[in-house]
């Protein structure tokens, strides 16, 4: 869309995620209207809160009420888990 050849691009994959709890658990959007009161609760690899070890990410994914959006405005994949 940007009229970039694709040849010279170059995909990574992140091993780790930025986790956030947001205020109004009816506002799940990254559209800058949703509003975060903290970083994410700590997990267990990492214990700090805000940020998610690709392990912690997957295991979210496999056990816990995940619900997987994509904006595609901005191309990015997220997840609201918790219902937070």
């Amino acid at each position: 869309r940007n009229n970039i050849n694709p040849a010279n691009v170059v995909f990574g994959f992140a091993f780790y995620g930025r986790s956030f709890t947001i205020k109004d658990k009816d506002c799940t959007e990254p559209n800058r209207k949703c509003q975060f009161s903290t970083g994410g609760a700590p997990s267990t690899y990492t214990d700090t809160a805000g940020i998610l070890s690709y392990t912690e990410i997957s295991s979210r994914n496999n056990s816990l009420d995940v619900h997987t959006h994509y904006d595609a405005e901005t191309t990015v994949k997220y997840n609201v888990y918790q219902g937070s």
